[in-house]
């Protein structure tokens, strides 16, 4: 399923997930939904497929996936990109016109750049004119 006209692929780390699928209050407020679901992957993962892989021992199948695509978007450390093979040189060496996103929680520069850290990127529903 896309959308806007993207078919998008989540990978997770294998045995863990991702850690949105942990979250189930914020602010004092539960989101947990039946069977164990939770309202914020529901969302931030909806219209996604998704699947996980143990990078350390199976990189070959995140390069064929990149071989596949237009647009890379990760929020892992540069250490970790360095070290599974995903960083920006051995990827575009695959796709020559990949679009390479990289965010991180403290930005490529200053003291925290290595730290880990996660934040909510893109317009959120109702900016963008992306509907209610």
């Amino acid at each position: 399923m896309t959308r806007l006209g993207a078919e998008v692929i989540h990978v997770e780390q294998r045995g863990a997930g991702d850690l949105m699928r942990k979250f189930s209050t914020l602010w004092g407020i539960d989101f947990t939904l039946p069977g164990e679901r939770n309202a914020f992957t529901e969302d931030l993962l909806r219209n996604k497929k998704s699947l996980t892989l143990d990078l350390a021992k199976q990189e070959g199948l995140l390069h064929q996936l990149v071989a596949r695509s237009d647009v890379f978007l990760t929020n892992l450390r540069q250490a970790a990109l360095d070290k599974q093979k995903m960083d920006y040189p051995t990827l575009s060496a695959i796709v020559p016109a990949l679009i390479y996103c990289h965010g991180s929680g403290y930005g490529a520069r200053g003291p925290f750049k290595d730290s880990p850290g996660n934040e909510m990127m893109g317009p959120q529903r109702g900016d963008a004119g992306l509907g209610p």
